[in-house]
C-alpha cells in the first residue's frame, strides 16, 4: 500500500492549529522553541491548502478501499476452500 501523500499533511496541521490556537495565543511563550515553530507553521496553513489536502485524502483512500475489499473477498474465498477441504478430509 503506498504511503499517504505528503500534501495531505495540511489537514493534520490544521487540526493541530485548531487545538492550540487559543492556548498558543495566550501562552505562546511557555512553548519550547521546537514546538513553537511547529505550531506557528500549523497556524499558517491556508484554507486552500487544507481543501486540497482533503481532496487528495479522498483520492488516496478510494483505491485503498477497493484493494482492501478485494483482499477481504479473496481471504474469505481461501478460508471457504480450506474449510471445504477439511470437511472432505474428515470424511
Amino acid at each position: 500500500m503506498p504511503l499517504v501523500p505528503n500534501e495531505t499533511y495540511a489537514v493534520f496541521m490544521r487540526e493541530v492549529a485548531d487545538v492550540h490556537r487559543e492556548l498558543f495565543a495566550e501562552n505562546g511563550d511557555l512553548y519550547g522553541e521546537d514546538v513553537r515553530v511547529k505550531v506557528e507553521r500549523c497556524l499558517a496553513v491556508r484554507d486552500s491548502e487544507v481543501e486540497r489536502a482533503e481532496r487528495l485524502r479522498v483520492e488516496y483512500r478510494e483505491p485503498q478501499k477497493r484493494e482492501m475489499l478485494i483482499g477481504m473477498i479473496l481471504e474469505n474465498k481461501v478460508l471457504d476452500i480450506i474449510q471445504a477441504k477439511a470437511k472432505i478430509e474428515e470424511g
